[in-house]
């Protein structure tokens, strides 16, 4: 099996597992059982496709080849307006949690643990696949833009898996345009930064700071409505960069090849 299928057969694995979880999770929901059941069912599954994506990119591809590699530090510029827009959103957080930390029950500790160790298992997960996988498998010697532009599109598309929460067909349209420019930017971030380890610190974070808010009913930092523009901005500039790169690279082959 070639790299294209095995990132196709990955990203199958993943919708199939991770469906299952959320699923069972909606339907757990509505027949009232218990919040820290209903999160463990969901974490269990997101702990089984991280076993999947472990076991596919061990034996297919290695680990410095789906982004785990040293970060150059030198295009961490690019980051920059997200640890912006972070930084407030988990002091907003902390606060709040010290706030209330008194009137937490066991089970409500219980609950932010869990949905951490949710939070990390999808944005390792996604990562790995969209970022990591799909970047390994869909790039040629030639070009890294058909790459980029497949890793997009199944990041967006992949987000119709929201429907197994029992969502509605606008709450997840809604759900797939965000995540799009959040695909936009962050496979050229990928790029750049020549690694995937930010893309999951900030994934991770976003995902448990905005669950775990919305849980405890917590305000959130303003600056989360930026992400957006954020994306738009920042994915923008990097995409145009690195299309530059490889016309240049493109050109600069063809010279060698007439001479």
């Amino acid at each position: 099996m070639n790299k294209k299928k095995i990132a196709i057969f990955t990203t199958i694995i993943y919708v199939i597992v991770l469906g299952s979880g959320l699923y069972l999770y909606s339907w757990f929901a509505g027949n009232k059982v218990d919040e820290i059941e209903k999160l463990l069912v969901s974490l269990i599954s997101q702990i089984m496709a991280v076993i999947c994506i472990v076991y596919i990119v061990n034996k297919h591809y290695g680990w410095k080849n789906v982004g785990f590699r040293r970060i150059k530090l030198k295009n961490t510029i690019w980051f920059f307006p997200y640890i912006a827009i972070l930084v407030p959103m988990v002091w907003e957080f902390l606060i709040n949690t010290f706030k209330n930390a008194a009137s937490f029950s066991a089970s409500t500790w219980a609950g932010l643990f869990i949905t951490f160790l949710g939070a990390l298992s999808v944005g390792f997960s996604e990562e790995v696949i969209f970022r990591g996988i799909y970047l390994e498998s869909f790039k040629s010697d030639k070009t890294v833009i058909k790459a980029m532009i497949i890793s997009y599109l199944g990041f967006s598309v992949f987000h119709i898996v929201n429907l197994f929460l029992g969502n509605s067909f606008a709450q997840v349209f809604i759900t797939i345009i965000v995540s799009s420019l959040l695909g936009f930017s962050f496979i050229a971030l990928a790029i750049k930064l020549e690694s995937i380890w930010l893309n999951i610190i900030f994934h991770t974070t976003w995902n448990f700071i905005l669950i775990s808010s919305q849980t405890l009913n917590f305000s959130v930092s303003k600056t989360s409505g930026l992400i957006s523009e954020v994306n738009i901005l920042v994915g923008s500039i990097l995409w145009l960069m690195i299309i530059k790169k490889e016309k240049t690279k493109t050109k600069t082959k063809n010279k060698k090849t007439t001479v």
